[in-house]
């Protein structure tokens, strides 16, 4: 049977969008790993003291593993689970559920999440996990254990959340490079904007050329001979009579078109999702980027792709 093994640092870019009920999963995976770091350091004495005293009874030996497990300098146990503000307030405590279930967390706007379990004089059993606010490398977590199967499990649970929390790459490609396109997009902004405000108008000429290709589109026969001709000496001359009143040319409808494009396509390089610890203040822009994610990357080009096809899918409707 094959061995899967995981590395013993890991980092993971976001962006992670962190829900109350995926941190209580966390709370209850953290519990766990904190029984499997005691059950590995437990190990750890049991073969330090076997190897030290070879001679020793079984009670002997149940006795000095007790006498060692509460010894100080062998006993040295740290469990700390942190929720950091925006403002640098840190809310904390042993326990990650003791966290969520603190009425403090209602008034806290959390950019941060830090959880760090040690058993050991030396740390050799540890578990340290960081997700914070930042545009990538938001996840990072460490595990060393001095039992191999304690730490295969730890890391089997802890990936295990990961995959169901794990960004899309095109999320992940989104929030990382989805500002560069920003720089680009403020000339046809500008460019767009000039044609769509600007009024422009015909001059006589572009009217004398219009009424010269209908003649030409029609045919130049003995009705329009006339006509024609009178059309080509007055371009010929650069004539315009005084009373000419101009007339505004036809906005290219194209224009908004694009417009409407390149100015989405501006917002969306500009909100583009990122980590969010949605609890306390931040439950609000968790459910926001939820939906503006849908909207990006499902709703909108779906209406794309369906909008071609409308009014054949309308008329075989009814």
């Amino acid at each position: 049977m094959g061995v899967l093994k995981y590395p013993q640092k890991k980092e993971i870019k976001g962006p992670w969008l962190i829900s109350y009920e995926k941190l209580e999963e966390l709370a209850q995976i953290v519990e766990s790993i904190e029984e499997k770091l005691e059950r590995s350091w437990i190990e750890q004495l049991r073969i330090e003291i076997h190897n030290k005293y070879e001679e020793l009874t079984e009670e002997e030996f149940s006795n000095k593993l007790e006498q060692t497990k509460s010894d100080p300098w062998y006993n040295r146990h740290e469990s700390t689970c942190q929720l950091i503000g925006f403002d640098e307030t840190r809310l904390i405590d042993k326990s990650m559920s003791n966290l969520l279930i603190d009425g403090a967390i209602n008034s806290l706007k959390p950019k941060a999440i830090n959880i760090s379990i040690s058993y050991g004089r030396l740390s050799e059993n540890k578990f340290e996990l960081n997700v914070s606010n930042l545009y990538e490398g938001e996840l990072k977590y460490e595990v060393e254990c001095f039992e191999p199967k304690a730490k295969d499990e730890i890391q089997y649970q802890i990936e295990r959340w990961i995959d169901k929390q794990k960004p899309s790459r095109v999320l992940q490609f989104w929030s990382e490079y989805g500002g560069i396109p920003i720089y680009f997009l403020w000339l046809p902004i500008i460019i767009l904007s000039i044609n769509i405000t600007t009024t422009s108008y015909k001059s006589y000429d572009e009217i004398l050329k219009e009424k010269s290709n209908e003649i030409i589109d029609q045919g130049i026969d003995s009705t329009n001979i006339n006509q024609a001709v009178e059309l080509l000496i007055k371009m010929q001359s650069d004539f315009e009579p005084d009373n000419f009143e101009k007339i505004e040319k036809p906005k290219d409808p194209n224009d908004i078109k694009y417009l409407v494009l390149v100015i989405f396509i501006t917002i969306v390089s500009q909100i583009r999702p990122k980590t969010v610890v949605g609890i306390g203040k931040r439950k609000r822009l968790l459910e926001f980027y939820k939906f503006w994610i849908k909207f990006v990357l499902v709703t909108l080009p779906t209406a794309m792709i369906i909008a071609p096809f409308w009014k054949f899918i309308v008329g075989w409707i009814y």
